[in-house]
């Protein structure tokens, strides 16, 4: 996965923590709102109210700094504090707001960020050749190395061709071989 993809996973569980977090305290409230309205009475009912008030204001909070922290600051190369607050995310999603889901969604997230984030050592393929002959099996010889480079005749200075089944050098010139 890619920091793109990690960015998407932050932002959809910011966004299903901040949906659990806030609608759910918000059913309640109006819930018992409307008993507060119909009974007019008693402290018990203010005081639920003002503990959900008090819970959409800190998810709100939280979710506002998770999405900062999170996916804005994977955009600005903040690395460090995002990988932190992804672990908050799930802690808090999974004690706050989404439950499972967002648990696994930041944990997803959490366990690919170094793949994603931090460069992979690429180990480049060993050359097509290498400074040594292949072995051959044992007892069998070697080939003989043929000899390199222009060598001129002694005789007309012309170039000399090696000739491997003599082992010796050949000027095509004078039609003679000549020893090493």
């Amino acid at each position: 996965m890619d920091i793109r993809g990690i960015r998407t996973l932050n932002l959809v569980g910011t966004i299903i923590f901040g949906i659990f977090g806030v609608i759910i305290p918000m059913f309640y409230l109006f819930g018992f709102g409307y008993i507060f309205l119909l009974t007019r009475e008693g402290g018990f009912i203010e005081v639920c109210i003002a503990i959900l008030i008090t819970w959409i204001i800190v998810i709100g909070f939280l979710s506002y700094h998770l999405y900062l922290n999170t996916v804005v600051g994977l955009d600005r190369g903040n690395f460090e504090a995002a990988k932190r607050w992804i672990l908050i995310g799930a802690i808090m999603g999974f004690i706050f707001g989404g439950g499972i889901i967002t648990f696994v969604i930041f944990l997803i997230s959490y366990v690919s960020f170094d793949d994603a984030v931090w460069p992979k050592p690429y180990y480049y393929p060993p050359p097509g050749y290498y400074p040594y002959p292949p072995p051959y099996p044992y007892g069998a010889p070697y080939p003989a190395q043929q000899p390199t480079g222009i060598n001129p005749c002694p005789n007309c200075g012309q170039p000399l061709r090696y000739v491997t089944k003599y082992q010796k050098w050949y000027c095509n010139n004078c039609k003679v071989y000549i020893k090493s």
